[in-house]
């Protein structure tokens, strides 16, 4: 997915602007960036993160999924976090998608 796709999709999705789930959201992908950040900074790879641009948004669907696009955007749906239930299995998921866009990063480049 490209940005504009990105934008697009946050257009026809109107993220959640406030609220206790919004705040988790936040805070586990803050979480998760700070780590994955110093990780890769570990490796002698924190350059590969330095076009990201890190955002967490919570969108309102029953869909149950979560994606993270290369470049640190992060997608969950409100479907999701019944089945999360806390802060450590949203960090479960969201560091799992997150995983995926960071594998992309490191591989082509």
């Amino acid at each position: 997915m490209s940005l504009q796709q990105y934008d697009e999709f946050l257009k026809e999705h109107k993220p959640v602007a406030s609220g206790p789930q919004v705040e988790l959201v936040r805070k586990v992908g803050q979480k998760t960036q700070k780590a994955v950040e110093q990780y890769m900074q570990s490796q002698g790879l924190g350059g590969k993160l330095a076009n990201y641009k890190w955002e967490f948004n919570l969108v309102e669907s029953k869909e149950a999924n979560a994606w993270c696009m290369p470049g640190g955007k992060v997608v969950v749906y409100s479907g999701l976090l019944p089945i999360t239930k806390d802060e450590t299995g949203l960090a479960v998921v969201v560091g799992h998608e997150i995983a995926h866009a960071i594998a992309a990063t490191v591989e082509s480049g």
